[in-house]
């Protein structure tokens, strides 16, 4: 009874208080098969550190119900059983063996339809999913909703969870329009249900479907979603159930991309105090949640309270993980860094910069593209800092990385070679700096971006360099593509255009002969 209520302290009691009463009766090795089984399943049920004792219990009782008989329905249970254990573990090859197994005898034991056999394809599908093996995965939750939806008294949040992974599976090969269909089905299932019996799944439901909106980018249908989904949990559940604070979060996501910051942070401030009271003040979550809190706040350049926000995140990341050896540790300094820059701290922003590119070279390797990160965040303090030569050096090293990690065709290299033509052109070095806005600019070309303002932008700073070295024809084929663009461009554009007219200003004063043309 305590089990079946959830109270499993006191459930545990009781059948350790059992264990001894079934030793002392020849007759009853069944029943302490039982109890084993049962202890074993609330060990499971505690915590990963747990799985050692729970394993053992289950073993016991396997041999006791195997030493009866081999093939049982009692055996397929602990089995059953055990590939949980292992599931739990991350042990997802073990796990899909022992399914197997106790699926076969459940099959050969049992009626096609029993309720057991659409518990074993869940498991199974389950862990198929875990290994990338979709296929397989979808194969036995379709056989499990073949059993649950021929039943009489359908399990509609069973139904509705097995739906969802459906739509995950989906999601995960690309095929949004069938995820979104069973995203929709699941919703469905869960409104089927008696009212208030599953209000997390319908909760979870709209979680799902409004997370798959998002990445169709149909940002107001997701947060439609996230608000049915919000006033279903308050309503329903208690205030720090996980539901209302994964809902508040996708809400504050949303609020986040279309960059209504303000609104974001009372949001993740919400879902902040419910992870606080539901997880503790040290968990991964509230980590996480600082985090984007911080995030929030620089964008609303309160550059203090990011800081702080950033400290806390990274505070509880190091207590939690143990070292500073993990990429979430990395992103925060990284983040901190930025601040630090922005309030112009260049030596402890440097600092956290060189911290979080040690860490990501010994987890990423040398040549991942969140090194290049790192080092093009180092050359731009050197740059502010007026160490040119050294900046030159770090971008190009950040340079390196993203053409080995990315390919020569990225955005992030075009940006970064702008980079190095400013730091040159800062220099003097005029015929070093035109060859990096070229090379910029033939990337550009390559990618379709020749009617953008960055492509004007580059032309801009091209003709500058010819204006320096009074190569007027090349300069006004600059100038003239550029305005042109600029021309053709959104008046949020208008400033640059202006730039553009106070450079043939400044081609009038500087080389009179070409002031008509200018």
């Amino acid at each position: 009874c305590y089990y079946r209520l959830g109270v499993n302290a006191r459930a545990m009691t009781y059948y350790q208080d059992a264990l001894p009463l079934c030793l002392g009766q020849t007759s009853t090795k069944l029943c302490l098969a039982a109890t084993l089984n049962c202890i074993g399943v609330i060990h499971f049920q505690g915590s990963t550190s747990k799985s050692e004792k729970a394993a053992n219990a289950l073993r016991q009782s396997l041999e006791l119900y195997e030493a009866k008989s081999s093939s049982s329905t009692e055996v397929a249970t602990v089995l059953n059983n055990i590939g949980r254990v292992h599931f739990h573990c991350r042990e997802f090859d073990r796990a899909l063996e022992i399914y197997q197994k106790a699926l076969k005898m459940r099959m050969d034991l049992l009626n096609k339809d029993s309720i057991d056999i659409a518990a074993s394809s869940f498991n199974l599908g389950q862990t198929c999913h875990r290994k990338g093996k979709l296929d397989d995965a979808l194969e036995h939750y379709a056989k499990f909703l073949e059993i649950m939806s021929s039943r009489r008294n359908k399990r509609y949040s069973d139904i509705a969870m097995v739906y969802r992974c459906i739509g995950d599976i989906h999601r995960e090969k690309e095929e949004l329009k069938l995820a979104l269909q069973f995203f929709r089905k699941s919703l469905a299932a869960s409104e089927s249900s008696p009212k208030g019996i599953i209000v997390p799944e319908l909760s979870a439901s709209l979680n799902k479907l409004g997370s798959l909106h998002f990445e169709k980018n149909d940002h107001e249908s997701a947060l439609q979603c996230f608000k049915e989904a919000l006033t279903v949990a308050e309503r329903s559940l208690e205030p720090d159930h996980p539901h209302t604070i994964t809902t508040l979060t996708n809400m504050a996501h949303i609020y986040k991309h279309r960059g209504d910051y303000a609104v974001a942070l009372r949001a993740y401030q919400a879902a902040l105090e419910r992870q606080e009271r539901a997880f503790g003040v040290d968990s991964v979550e509230v980590a996480a949640t600082h985090s984007s809190i911080g995030l929030a706040q620089y964008h609303l350049n309160d550059f203090e309270s990011a800081f702080e926000s950033y400290q806390k995140a990274l505070r509880v990341r190091r207590e939690v993980y143990g070292s500073d050896d993990h990429l979430d540790v990395a992103s925060t300094l990284n983040s901190i860094g930025l601040i630090l820059f922005k309030q112009e701290n260049y030596d402890m922003a440097k600092e956290c910069f060189h911290q979080s590119l040690r860490i990501r070279r010994r987890l990423l390797g040398e040549n991942h593209r969140d090194t290049a990160v790192l080092w093009y965040n180092i050359a731009t303090i050197y740059f502010e800092t007026g160490e040119e030569n050294v900046a030159v050096k770090m971008y190009r090293e950040a340079l390196r990385v993203e053409r080995h990690a990315l390919g020569d065709e990225h955005p992030d290299v075009a940006l970064t070679l702008q980079y190095i033509g400013r730091v040159l052109l800062q220099q003097g070095n005029l015929d070093g700096a035109m060859n990096s806005f070229r090379e910029a600019l033939d990337l550009e070309r390559r990618r379709g971006s020749h009617e953008k303002a960055a492509f004007a932008r580059i032309l801009n700073i091209m003709g500058n360099i010819f204006l320096q070295q009074a190569n007027v024809k090349e300069m006004m084929n600059c100038f003239e593509e550029a305005a042109r663009i600029f021309v053709s461009l959104p008046p949020e554009a208008a400033e640059n255009l202006v730039v553009v007219g106070y450079n043939f200003y400044n081609l009038s004063k500087l080389h009179p002969p070409a002031a008509p043309v200018a």
